[in-house]
């Protein structure tokens, strides 16, 4: 008897796209999903959209994923890195756009993770060079200057710092801070090592599933 091998985990849409096709001709043929890619400045950008029909055969939650392959990081290139700033940036605000957020909406920057693991300080290390502007707004309005919009930021560690589960801590936070949008940053799990340090994922879908239909 046999022991049946589980799949490899992956929080790549793309990734988990291209496991369900068995060639290369039949990699934009999955019902329910579409892809389509581009390049702009020399970084690829892929755009995943999965409907309700697709959740199932890929087992990805229903929504847009935006796959930007950014290398600079590796290869030690800083205009390239630059670039690929450039392009998150224009990829994030297309999202926001996207979902309805309004350019002086409130936000709420989330990172997950631990500060003392490094495969897992993505999150903590972002929320460190946020610009948070909320307290400006609620204090000084007349002192923001014009194209900002009230943010705020939180790391909120991983339970076995806190002793709490972390979407307990964000969920309160959320229905005491009530934001408008909510961006949450995260490592991600991949099937390759390739992947290290040069592939973001942005993705409307959320998470965690507790997080769906907030």
């Amino acid at each position: 008897m046999t022991k049946e091998v589980e799949p490899v985990r992956t929080d790549l849409a793309i990734e988990a796209k291209n496991m369900y096709t068995s060639s290369e001709k039949d990699k934009d043929k999955i019902p329910g999903v579409t892809s389509k890619e581009r390049t702009v400045d020399d970084i690829r950008i892929n755009r995943i959209t999965v409907s309700e029909a697709g959740e199932e055969t890929i087992q990805k939650k229903a929504g847009t994923y935006i796959t930007i392959f950014a290398d600079g990081v590796k290869t030690q290139d800083t205009k390239r890195q630059g670039n690929a700033s450039k392009v998150l940036a224009k990829e994030l605000m297309w999202m926001m756009k996207q979902n309805n957020v309004k350019p002086m909406d409130k936000g709420l920057i989330v990172g997950l993770g631990n500060w003392n693991v490094t495969p897992d300080a993505l999150g903590p290390m972002t929320i460190d060079k946020v610009m948070v502007t909320n307290h400006l707004f609620e204090l000084e309005y007349e002192t923001v200057q014009e194209g900002y919009r009230p943010i705020g930021a939180l790391s909120p560690g991983v339970m076995g710092v806190t002793g709490m589960e972390t979407s307990d801590i964000v969920l309160s936070l959320i229905d005491d801070f009530a934001p408008d949008f909510v961006i949450v940053i995260d490592a991600l799990a991949s099937r390759s090592i390739e992947r290290i340090n040069e592939t973001i994922q942005l993705t409307d879908t959320g998470i965690h599933s507790r997080f769906w239909g907030r």
